[in-house]
């Protein structure tokens, strides 16, 4: 049946950072193919029939999986990691999978709406985008109960993940696995290797382990007519929006922060008293606050953009470099074209606004 197919997927090719999805069939039945290539319609207490699907020459399964990337995925790239996927899924678990990209700006509205308008959609990602984090598919009862299907087939992931699986259980049911992202993860810092090299601290880039020296490269690529702390991708990306502590100065110092699936960021767990504490005010983040208005205070930063959407206080709001989006005639736009029964796709997408804004700029600067 589809659930093992799923959970054996999830063991085989190791997608630990994907999450079983109630996709759009009914969670108590499933259409399979017995023996004589009849269609039939079984639940999931027909066991009778269940054991049918085991037949070694069973029909492949296809199953859709929703990915999102940061940057825009090449579509030879991407036909390159479905055809390996596929390598390996097709012989081993006799399953075909269809990858399906979205970038960070639609992730959140494209995949809840192909669950609720019915579209296959079998595996997807938890993400820290609001739109699709783990309890936002969990609260909308858009997730599936796999526990049957690991106690059976999936028994190497649960040893895997150990205490790390608690995270995606409910009511003693497991609704999706968890990844390593956070706990293995690193950030990095970007710097263009030919600047490095003309103000002659490549090596210092390379070797350094504080902030502080960070800070002192930086004043060195400043004084030489570059722009200090820029976006480092189409997103507008400066700061990584997983849950980092970059208060301390040495590199070593800073930690991964448990955010609780929170995809705000507005709440973090401590892990020595295991309470739960606004981010804005802890001591972290403060520390994080006062490097960036000493960074902007020497130049180092242009301004800092943010949306009103999520809370900000007044401290962060009384900064000169800070400037704050308000989203109220955006949401106003969304709310009314959804009234209106229309496509929001065109507002979803900002890269045709962003040009339009370029260009006006341009032809502003060549008047001047």
């Amino acid at each position: 049946m589809v659930g093992k197919r799923i959970a054996a997927l999830l063991l085989a090719m190791g997608m630990v950072v994907t999450a079983a999805a109630g996709c759009s069939k009914s969670e108590s039945d499933t259409t399979v193919n017995n023996d004589t290539k009849t269609d039939t319609t079984v639940t999931e207490n027909d066991t009778n029939a269940s054991d049918s699907d085991d037949s070694d020459d069973e029909d492949m399964e296809n199953i859709t999986v929703a990915l999102m990337s940061l940057a825009p995925v090449d579509e030879a790239v991407a036909d390159g990691i479905e055809e390996y996927v596929n390598s390996i899924a097709e012989p081993e678990i006799n399953v075909h999978v269809d990858l399906q990209w979205f970038d960070a700006a639609t992730y959140g509205t494209s995949v809840p709406m192909m669950i609720q308008g019915g579209d296959d959609l079998d595996l997807m990602m938890f993400t820290p985008v609001p739109g699709a984090s783990y309890s936002s598919f969990l609260s909308a009862g858009q997730l599936m109960d796999i526990s049957e299907y690991l106690d059976e087939y999936g028994k190497d992931i649960k040893e895997v993940q150990g205490d790390l699986i608690n995270g995606c259980v409910l009511n003693g049911g497991i609704y999706g696995v968890g990844n390593y992202r956070d706990i293995a993860a690193f950030e990095n810092i970007c710097i263009r290797k030919d600047v490095l090299e003309e103000v002659g601290r490549l090596e210092d880039a390379q070797n350094a382990k504080t902030w502080t020296e960070v800070e002192d490269i930086m004043k060195d690529i400043v004084a030489a007519g570059y722009p200090g702390v820029i976006n480092c991708d189409a997103m507008g990306t400066v700061l990584n929006p997983a849950g980092f502590d970059n208060g301390a100065d040495a590199f070593a110092d800073d930690t991964s922060v448990d955010l609780l699936g929170d995809g705000y960021g507005l709440v973090v767990a401590d892990p020595e008293t295991d309470k739960v504490n606004c981010r804005f005010f802890t001591d972290e983040f403060k520390q994080m606050t006062e490097r960036a208005s000493k960074w902007y205070e020497e130049g180092l930063i242009y301004r800092v953009v943010t949306t009103n959407l999520i809370y900000q206080s007044p401290e962060l709001l009384s900064r000169e470099y800070y400037i704050s989006c308000d989203m109220s005639k955006y949401i106003a736009y969304l709310i009314d074209t959804l009234n209106h029964d229309s496509s929001i796709s065109d507002l979803l997408n900002p890269y045709d606004r962003i040009k339009a804004y370029v260009h006006k700029y341009q032809e502003a600067q060549k008047k001047n």
